[in-house]
């Protein structure tokens, strides 16, 4: 088989990231991407740090959730509670994070104490916060931004 080129390559990259966004237009976001949205607009920073703090904090109020979602990502999570489920989810995801060099902090990104009041607050007016599983309140996000640290 021979090496994809260059041209070819490229064009599975454009393929796969047109699926992605199609993808994103019908998906519910929630607050991973209404937090990820402040840290990359207003530092100019990726996002990809906050998934597995929000997992955390989601599942406590539906836990049983993430036993499905921690399933299809090839997880043994059967008969296991679903606050376990969850938390091997969010190991998994992090684990993944750390294969293709995400930062394990938004520290790393640039990000202080300092911005945390800032970024909760402006968290609150993006709209993929409404589709999270579970309400938030500024609290709530400043300390899901600190457990980001």
């Amino acid at each position: 088989m021979k090496e994809p080129d260059d041209c070819e390559a490229r064009s599975k990259m454009a393929q796969a990231s047109l699926q992605a966004g199609l993808a994103f237009t019908n998906a519910i976001l929630g607050a991973t991407h209404a937090m990820s949205h402040q840290v990359g607009g207003l530092l100019d920073a990726p996002h990809g740090v906050l998934l597995p703090h929000v997992i955390r904090y989601n599942a406590r109020a539906t836990p049983e959730r993430f036993v499905a979602l921690a399933r299809s990502a090839g997880l043994t999570v059967d008969g296991m509670p679903g606050d376990e489920g969850a938390e091997l989810l969010a190991q998994h995801v992090r684990s993944l994070a750390d294969d293709v060099g995400v930062p394990r902090g938004l520290r790393e990104l640039g990000v202080s104490e300092a911005d945390v009041s800032r970024l909760a607050h402006t968290t609150l007016d993006d709209a993929c916060l409404a589709t999270n599983p579970r309400s938030a309140s500024e609290g709530d996000i400043e300390t899901l931004f600190r457990a980001a640290l």
